[in-house]
């Protein structure tokens, strides 16, 4: 039976795709072929990296690249003895320079940040950390945050903003793909509480963070609450925290929004009887008692 042409063009994406997932990087020149391991400082796998490869005599020069790293290289002593060679690169980060500041362009005053953590992120992702004062900020949400990265704003962004005393934290995490390979400016722009005295207005056409559908928040929340049980390190165990303070306050503001089965998806992806779990199913509890 032949195959028709739609069969044949639905098998090539799929083909296309399993390559593009592949942890390795296969190059081949004349009858060698070279399986590459591509990894950043963290050893942590890079998906996305592009090769090539240069032979003479009986040593060949690999170059590769990915987006949002330094590009790097290394030599391959061939064995005369067989074909087939591996190797192993290691990408460096570009680098990064942030900024925390007003959705009108002033500074916040008391604001730090940190961009030289990157053990928690996967190899196509990019964190930058905040820390600033909430005077001024008493109202923000994620949604009122937006990311710039090279000064254009920042494709689907993770953002998470935890409470700290006077202070808010803000972890943003943006994709490699935004990233240039040598240097790059990261903006996180926040909007002010407007003034007591002064009226709401309209605002400003801005590219404001659109709402997250609550499966992506669930799933988002589940597998940092699993990292958080299996997590050493103080550092790492805080910024775990955060997001799922983060994570659950946007779960709560949308449950009742939910109707019985979107419920009861959402609370078998985060654990019905995880404390989030919990406290959900007595929010809802409450709700069908007084309607």
């Amino acid at each position: 039976m032949r195959m028709s042409r739609w069969c044949l063009f639905a098998m090539a994406l799929l083909l296309v795709g399993v390559t593009a997932a592949q942890a390795d990087l296969y190059l081949h020149y004349g009858q060698d072929s070279f399986k590459v391991r591509v990894t950043n400082r963290h050893f942590k796998l890079i998906y996305d990296a592009r090769g090539t490869v240069w032979v003479s005599g009986n040593t060949a020069r690999i170059e590769v690249s990915a987006p949002g790293y330094r590009s790097g290289n290394t030599t391959v002593f061939m064995n005369a003895n067989t074909h087939y060679h591996y190797a192993t690169v290691t990408l460096d980060d570009p680098t990064v320079w942030a900024n925390v500041k007003t959705t009108k362009g002033a500074w916040v005053e008391g604001a730090t940040t940190n961009t030289y953590s990157q053990s928690m992120y996967w190899g196509d992702e990019y964190g930058v950390r905040a820390s600033f004062p909430k005077k001024g900020f008493e109202k923000l949400t994620e949604r009122l945050i937006d990311v710039r990265v090279n000064y254009l704003f920042a494709f689907a962004p993770k953002v998470y903003l935890s409470d700290a005393g006077t202070r808010w934290n803000l972890e943003v995490v943006v994709k490699r793909r935004d990233l240039r390979d040598t240097s790059n400016m990261i903006e996180l722009l926040l909007t002010p509480d407007p003034a007591p005295e002064t009226p709401l207005t309209p605002p400003q056409p801005r590219a404001i963070q659109p709402a997250i559908e609550p499966m992506v928040l669930a799933a988002d929340y589940q597998a940092n609450r699993i990292a958080l049980e299996n997590a050493g390190e103080t550092e790492t165990r805080d910024v775990l925290t955060g997001r799922l303070e983060s994570l659950a306050r946007r779960i709560r503001e949308v449950v009742g929004t939910l109707d019985a089965g979107e419920a009861a998806r959402l609370l078998q992806k985060i654990g019905a009887d995880s404390p989030l779990g919990r406290e959900i199913r007595t929010m809802r509890t409450f709700n069908d008692l007084h309607r």
